[in-house]
């Protein structure tokens, strides 16, 4: 039970939401490691059982999703990969821990820039939207 209710006062894990409020201020997000660590566990879970041995899927997390580094970094420790549609979000990813061999690029009106510094990074792949974007993708990683 990650939330729940101790002696009148909201908790999660075993921590007394009132006094990180005190302690942090407020307004303040508050992510439980447990239940970001169970959730993970269970897809990757389903997902290997669901699939043969030599067909492993890299689960990628969404960091558009939540981008803050201490949660990017947990996720990374249990072996997700990243999926990134910018450039700021690839420099969290890396700063995060992240294996570039890990990171996919996706979504439309990726910049020359954007394109650049991933190639740079070393990422896993990018996800091509069109035929145009591809072309663009080949030019830079010409220039380089």
């Amino acid at each position: 039970m990650t939330y729940h209710y101790k002696n009148g006062s909201m908790h999660v894990e075993d921590v007394s939401l009132a006094q990180i409020a005190t302690k942090v201020s407020t307004p303040c997000y508050v992510y439980s490691a447990g239940v970001i660590a169970d959730q993970y566990a269970r897809l990757k879970g389903a997902m290997e059982k669901a699939l043969p041995k030599n067909r492993q899927p890299l689960l990628c997390f969404a960091c558009k999703a939540n981008s803050n580094v201490a949660v990017l970094s947990l996720l990374r420790s249990f072996g997700s990969g990243l999926e990134i549609i910018s450039e700021g979000e690839l420099l969290r990813g890396l700063k995060a821990g992240f294996d570039p061999s890990k990171i996919v690029s996706t979504g439309v009106g990726k910049q020359h820039r954007e394109i650049a510094t991933a190639l740079r990074a070393g990422i896993l792949q990018f996800n091509v939207e069109s035929i145009p974007e591809l072309a663009v993708i080949n030019e830079v990683a010409g220039s380089l």
